[in-house]
C-alpha cells in the first residue's frame, strides 16, 4: 500500500473511532484509534522524506492517534524520533512538544513503562472539583448580549482517552435565561455525579448589622433572612426590567440612618425614588460602608452602590433572588452548599454543588478573548481549576489566616467572604493552549473553548460589540486575509447583502437564518483545526491556497469561496480527518 492508501485508511478509522466516542463506546474508539496511529505509523514510513511539510502532518497525526489511543508511551516515542529530524517543519516541532508536555512526567524521559504498579495512597489528596462554573451577572433592564451583559463559562474535567479540559462560553440576553441555562447546566452535571465549584461576581451578603438595621430579626441566620427579604421584594421580569432602583428606595426607608443604598439614574425613568440619594452618603460603625473582605480589596466597590461605574450593588438585589431560585431548584436541590455561610471559612466537604463569591478583577491574565466579561469567567474558571490540579484550591476557601474569631462569625453569620482573598497576591494567569466552537443550537451565543489564544481579538472602540461568533469571523477574515466579498460568499449570501454583512461585521445587527449560522459554526471549526494544528499563520495560508490530492487536487480557499454548503462540508471533514478533530 501507498502513503496515500495507508493515510487514508488511518483518516477513515480515526473517524469511526469519533463516531464510537460520540456514542459512549469508549473501548471500540480506543481500538480504532489504535488502528488509525498504526496505519498513520505505517504511511509515515513509506512518505518521501523531501516532502518535509507533508511529513510534519503525517508525524504530528501519528502521534496524536496514539495519544488518544492511550498508548502515551508510543505518542512520546513518536514525538521523540520526529522532534530529532532536523528538517521538521516549526509548525509540526511545536505540536510534537505540546503533545509531549501532555504526558505525564515519569514517561517524558526514554518512555519505559515502570517495572512494577504504582501505589497510589488511598489518603492521597485529590481535587475538590470536577467542574468550574463561573458567571459575571448584570443588572441591566433591557435584553444584552455582548459587552457588559451576563456571561458563564463551565470547565469541565473530560478523559479517557486523553484528559483534558472542556469549556463552554455562554452569553444568554436575559437573567431569566441565565437562570434556565445554569440550572439546565447544573441538573446535567449533578446527574453525571460531578462536583461543581459555581462562582458569581456579586457579594453574598452585606456588612455586619445590615439584617438587624431593616428589622430582620428571626430565628433564621441574618445571611439567608437577607436573601428571603430581597427575594420577596424584587420584580424581576423575562424583558430584563426590573424594580432594583425602587427595592433600594423602600429599604432605605426602613434604615434609621441616611441611606445607605445610594446612586440612581433618571428619575424620570422609574417610580418616585424620595429616599435614594444620587451621592454617597455617610456611614457609621453600625453599619459600615464596606464588608470585611471589601477593606482588603481596594478595587471593590461597596454593595450600596446602585448606579455609576462598578455598581455591584444592582447586580447583587438581581443576583441574590437568582441564587436563591437555584439553590431551591428541583434539579439540584439538597446538594447545594453555600459558601461560606453554610460551610464555614474552610473546604467544603459536603455538597456536590458549591456556591461562592468571586471577585474576577483578583486575577491578571494576558488575554482578551470576546469581550472582558467573557475573559474574565473563562479566567477565572481555569485559575480554579489549576489550583485545584495543584491541590491548592482547599486553601482559597479558609480566607485571611488574619480573621480574628469575632470577625470570622460575622463573616459567616453575613457577611460573606471573596474566594480567593487569603492575605497573598494571585499569581499571573499562564495559559495552555485550548479552541471554540459556536454552538449554532444556542439561542444565546455560546463557544465551546479547545484554544484561547486563538481569540486573542483587538477590541474595537465602538458603540456596538459583534457577540463571540461575528469576533471570530472577523478573526478568520483577517488570518485569512479576506474581505467583505469573500465573507458574503463563505456566509451563503447575495451580493446585494452588502449593507446587512457589513452590519453584522461590526456587532449593529446579528446574523440571521439557520444557514449562515450553520456555515458560521463550520468555519469556526476549520479554522480552530487548522490554527491547532500549524500554530502558525503563514503555514496556514499556505496550506488553504495550495491544491490537496485528498480534495482531487483542488484549492481549500477556493472550494470555501465557491459559496456552496457542500464544498463547505467536504473542506471541513477533510481537516477534521486531516488533524485528527
Amino acid at each position: 500500500m501507498s502513503w496515500v492508501e495507508h493515510h487514508k485508511r488511518s483518516e477513515r478509522l480515526a473517524s469511526e473511532a469519533q463516531v464510537a466516542l460520540f456514542k459512549d463506546r469508549k473501548a471500540e474508539a480506543l481500538e480504532l484509534y489504535a488502528q488509525a496511529a498504526d496505519a498513520e505509523d505505517k504511511a509515515l514510513a513509506d512518505l518521501d522524506k523531501s516532502k518535509v511539510h507533508t511529513v510534519g502532518i503525517s508525524a504530528v497525526s501519528a502521534a496524536s492517534l496514539h495519544y488518544k489511543a492511550g498508548d502515551l508511551e508510543k505518542a512520546g516515542e513518536v514525538a521523540d524520533e520526529w522532534l530529532r529530524w532536523p528538517a521538521l517543519p516549526d509548525f509540526a516541532r511545536n505540536q510534537l512538544r505540546s503533545l509531549q508536555r501532555s504526558i505525564p512526567k515519569d514517561l517524558h524521559h526514554g518512555y519505559q513503562k515502570p517495572e512494577r504498579a504504582v501505589t497510589v495512597r488511598e489518603d492521597a489528596p485529590k481535587v475538590l472539583f470536577d467542574a468550574y462554573l463561573m458567571v459575571d451577572w448584570s443588572a441591566k433592564q433591557k435584553r444584552a448580549t455582548g459587552s457588559d451583559s451576563i456571561w458563564f463559562a463551565l470547565l469541565e474535567r473530560t478523559g479517557p482517552p486523553r484528559p483534558s479540559l472542556k469549556a463552554v462560553l455562554r452569553n444568554p440576553a436575559t437573567r431569566s435565561e441565565a437562570r434556565e441555562r445554569l440550572g439546565e447546566a447544573l441538573g446535567d452535571l449533578k446527574r453525571r455525579g460531578k462536583r461543581v465549584l459555581v462562582g458569581f461576581d456579586f457579594p453574598f451578603g452585606y456588612p455586619q448589622g445590615t439584617a438587624l438595621a431593616l428589622g430582620l430579626r428571626s430565628d433564621r441566620p441574618a445571611w439567608l433572612n437577607l436573601w428571603r427579604e430581597f427575594d420577596g421584594l424584587v420584580r424581576d421580569e423575562p424583558d430584563n426590567s426590573n424594580n432594583r432602583f425602587s427595592v433600594a428606595d423602600q429599604l432605605n426607608q426602613r434604615v434609621p440612618t441616611d441611606g445607605p443604598f445610594w446612586g440612581r439614574p433618571d428619575e424620570n425613568k422609574y417610580d418616585p425614588l424620595e429616599h435614594l440619594e444620587p451621592s454617597r452618603p455617610s456611614y457609621s460603625d453600625d453599619l459600615p460602608e464596606k464588608r470585611l473582605c471589601e477593606k482588603r480589596v481596594p478595587k471593590a466597590q461597596p454593595v450600596w452602590k446602585l448606579h455609576g461605574a462598578g455598581s455591584v450593588g444592582g447586580q447583587t438585589l438581581t443576583g441574590l433572588p437568582v441564587l436563591q431560585a437555584l439553590c431551591t431548584d428541583e434539579r439540584i436541590e439538597g446538594d447545594c452548599k453555600i459558601w461560606p455561610f453554610e460551610t464555614g471559612l474552610t473546604s467544603p466537604d459536603e455538597g456536590s454543588i458549591v456556591f461562592a463569591e468571586i471577585y474576577p478583577s483578583l486575577l491578571r491574565h494576558e488575554f482578551t478573548p470576546l469581550v472582558k466579561d467573557a475573559s474574565q469567567v473563562l479566567a477565572m474558571a481555569l485559575h480554579f481549576a489549576e489550583l485545584d490540579e495543584e491541590r491548592a484550591l482547599a486553601k482559597a476557601f479558609e480566607g485571611d489566616p488574619e480573621l480574628t474569631r469575632e470577625e470570622r462569625t460575622h463573616i459567616e453569620c453575613e457577611e460573606g467572604w471573596i474566594l480567593g482573598v487569603t492575605g497573598e497576591e494571585p499569581t499571573q494567569l499562564q495559559l495552555p493552549p485550548m479552541t471554540l466552537e459556536h454552538d449554532p443550537a444556542s439561542s444565546s451565543a455560546s463557544l465551546h473553548i479547545t484554544d484561547l489564544k486563538a481569540v486573542d481579538v483587538e477590541q474595537r472602540a465602538s458603540a456596538y460589540v459583534p457577540t463571540g461568533p461575528i469576533l471570530l469571523l472577523n478573526r478568520i477574515l483577517g488570518t485569512w486575509r479576506l474581505g467583505q466579498p469573500e465573507a458574503i460568499r463563505l456566509l451563503g449570501l447575495d451580493p446585494s447583502d452588502k449593507g446587512y454583512v457589513t452590519d453584522v461585521l461590526t456587532g449593529r445587527k446579528a446574523l440571521k437564518g439557520r444557514d449562515a449560522n450553520d456555515r458560521l459554526a463550520y468555519l469556526i471549526q476549520i479554522r480552530m483545526a487548522l490554527f491547532a494544528w500549524f500554530r502558525d499563520e503563514e503555514v496556514e495560508n499556505d496550506w488553504l491556497r495550495e491544491a490537496h490530492a485528498m480534495l482531487d487536487d483542488k484549492v481549500p480557499l477556493e472550494l470555501l469561496l465557491e459559496g456552496s454548503m457542500e464544498n463547505l462540508l467536504l473542506v471541513k471533514e477533510y481537516v477534521e480527518a486531516a488533524t485528527g478533530w
